[in-house]
């Protein structure tokens, strides 16, 4: 398993390093700013299609890498650099979601509908497990909402918020959508959106059973990635197996439309990049506002953002140049 870190300049600071400049010309790099450093962490010794970083603000927990496994295991990673995992068993099943909460738990799906979580505050590998009654469901998302409850999504066309501090589910929604819920995450202000088929619909977590919006065929093949903006809080991006990934903002919802542009989308899609070639495996928003990274199924991982949009205005931050894409 390789690692990447991406680095991108702004353009004062690339036109004050001349000789980078030169450098990156005379090698015909499309971007001057962008720089990219890898590390190899180890050799996997199963599938993996999810690895997640530890957020920011957990201090001595914040550069922590977990990646989830086919055979249930999830590896614990300290850092980038190459180390060797810590191995953290309890779950089972082939399923691939991995979610950390806002303070110390990682967690992650297993067999026979439930969920299994860790305490790594203090060093405890011991696995906690949270049943479900879907013993014959196959969970396919999980999101922490604190740092007790999360929000639970099923092959059953389900959702469950779970606490850690009770035995059975806070609140079970049956027939949430027509089809297996794939996706669901929880946004600013108690927004959820959840996601099956080609459909998304947004809900109040206080209120799951009752749609406050529905978005019909927004791709032309199933969504299989959902992440809401950090930076802006009406923002969140949806990947599909027809290789796209769509821009949306719930503030443009209702907006009116040119006739003309009625055939690009509804008014809340923002953007649609169209960059992969296969499944859209999985999509991160960066630290950059606007800054998109997405994984494919032909193995490529690209970074990219919208040229522009109906609501903002985009400063240039590109060397105006040939060589510039």
């Amino acid at each position: 398993m390789n690692t990447a870190t991406v680095s991108i300049t702004t353009k004062q600071t690339i036109e004050g390093r001349h000789d980078h400049y030169l450098h990156c010309k005379r090698h015909e790099l499309r971007h001057k700013g962008i720089h990219v450093s890898s590390s190899e962490l180890c050799a996997l010794p199963s599938e993996c299609n999810r690895i997640r970083q530890a957020p920011g603000n957990r201090g001595p927990l914040s550069d922590r890498l977990a990646a989830r496994q086919a055979d249930g295991t999830v590896l614990l990673f300290k850092d980038h650099k190459t180390t060797l995992p810590t191995s953290l068993h309890g779950a089972s099943g082939d399923m691939f979601p991995i979610s950390w909460a806002p303070t110390n738990y990682l967690s992650t799906a297993s067999t026979e509908g439930a969920v299994v979580y860790w305490d790594l505050e203090g060093g405890d590998q011991q696995a906690m497990s949270l049943k479900t009654s879907w013993a014959d469901r196959t969970i396919n998302d999980i999101d922490w909402l604190d740092n007790h409850t999360m929000l639970v999504s099923t092959d059953g066309k389900s959702l469950a918020v779970l606490d850690t501090r009770m035995a059975t589910p806070a609140a079970v929604v049956e027939e949430a959508h027509y089809d297996d819920v794939i996706c669901g995450k929880h946004g600013p202000d108690n927004y959820v959106i959840t996601c099956a088929g080609k459909d998304w619909v947004l809900r109040d977590l206080r209120a799951l059973g009752t749609p406050l919006y529905y978005a019909p065929e927004t791709h032309k093949d199933d969504i299989y990635a959902l992440e809401w903006s950090p930076a802006i809080p009406t923002v969140f991006a949806t990947g599909a197996t027809d290789g796209s990934v769509r821009v949306w903002d719930l503030a443009l919802v209702g907006r009116e439309q040119a006739t003309g542009d009625k055939e690009d989308g509804p008014p809340e899609l923002v953007f649609d990049h169209r960059g992969h070639e296969e499944t859209v495996n999985d999509l991160q928003w960066s630290s950059r506002p606007w800054t998109l990274v997405s994984a494919g199924g032909e193995c490529s991982v690209q970074m990219w953002e919208p040229a522009q949009t109906s609501h903002r205005t985009v400063q240039p931050w590109d060397i105006k140049d040939d060589d510039v894409m």
